[in-house]
């Protein structure tokens, strides 16, 4: 089974070949094995298919590998099987949302399970099976929205939450860090109630952290989390007061155009619903940030940055600040 999984992992002819033999139903079969290193082996030859340009996750579906791959995390206590398992599941997720729904319908608690399994990773500090476990509830947060809304079952249980600060706050790995801050991302765009969770788990002064100190990937995300959160819970006035406004307006002379969008965005929603917005954007540098906006890389943002400064600043007498803002 390694030596299939190596093979397909070429992710040309040979992967295909490799597929056409039918080792798709054995490998399925041998996820419900009692040895952990075949459980391991079947789940790296899936993976290894999954990822190639021609993943038909739908035949892997059709092929009945639900329930083997519920009940194989379920009874997997070995830290490299449930790396595989959920690399596996991850990419199956991955694919798209109907193949969530048809994991999370299965009649397994997977929800609880995947967070029993981040618990007990994070006590374990075994980092390889932090990265796709986080990936995995990122996928059903992002793809699992709706009526039915996983995100709110996540957040309800109560160490779920505690469990992602800790990767955020105390993890030092990067790449995990990253996919926590995108899980906190996505679960700050979803309904307001999961918001205040957020911030009643002190989560804002993390985010505000890597915010500020971490290279711009982890920026990048943090500052979407911090974004959603003051806007989906009206919690601006926190977030500001947390000290995020100074590392917005430094991201705006980035060449990015999604983080300088979202930092205009975030300066906007400042101005115009922060009580003191104005004066603290201008006591924070704020014009000149705006006008930092690259006029030749995002003439779009630029015309939009230069709007704001119209609109708030660009009528006032030439007065001292003191008198302008009553101070």
């Amino acid at each position: 089974l390694t030596c299939l999984g190596n093979m397909a992992s070429d992710h040309g002819d040979l992967c295909e070949k490799i597929r056409n033999t039918g080792v798709i139903s054995p490998a399925i079969q041998h996820l419900s094995s009692n040895d952990e290193a075949v459980v391991e082996a079947a789940s790296f030859v899936l993976c290894s298919l999954i990822r190639s340009p021609q993943p038909r996750v739908g035949e892997l579906i059709d092929k009945g590998i639900i329930e083997p791959l519920i009940g194989a995390l379920s009874r997997s206590g070995n830290e490299e099987t449930i790396v595989e398992l959920m690399w596996l599941l991850s990419y199956i997720l991955a694919a798209g949302k109907k193949f969530g729904v048809l994991f999370l319908q299965a009649p397994y608690p997977l929800i609880e399970l995947l967070v029993n399994h981040l618990s007990n990773a994070i006590k374990s500090n075994f980092i390889p099976s932090l990265m796709p476990l986080i990936r995995v509830l990122s996928n059903i947060v992002c793809v699992m929205s709706g009526p039915d809304d996983q995100t709110t079952k996540l957040v309800a249980f109560p160490v779920f939450l505690p469990c992602v600060l800790q990767c955020l706050r105390d993890c030092d790995n990067r790449a995990v860090k990253k996919e926590s801050a995108w899980l906190v991302s996505n679960i700050a765009a979803s309904e307001p109630s999961n918001v205040v969770k957020l911030i009643e788990g002190n989560f804002v002064p993390t985010l505000v952290d890597l915010l500020r100190n971490y290279g711009f990937d982890i920026r990048k995300e943090a500052a979407f989390s911090l974004m959603n959160i003051a806007a989906n819970c009206q919690a601006i006035e926190l977030v500001v007061s947390a000290g995020a406004l100074p590392s917005f307006l430094s991201l705006l002379s980035c060449h990015d155009r999604e983080v300088v969008s979202l930092s205009l965005s975030f300066v906007a929603l400042v101005l115009r619903s922060h009580p003191n917005g104005p004066k603290i954007v201008e006591e924070s540098d704020g014009i000149s940030a705006l006008e930092s906006v690259n006029m030749e890389l995002l003439p779009e943002e630029y015309d939009y940055a230069n709007s704001l400064v119209d609109e708030f600043y660009g009528l006032e007498e030439e007065e001292g600040e003191g008198d302008r803002w009553g101070g």
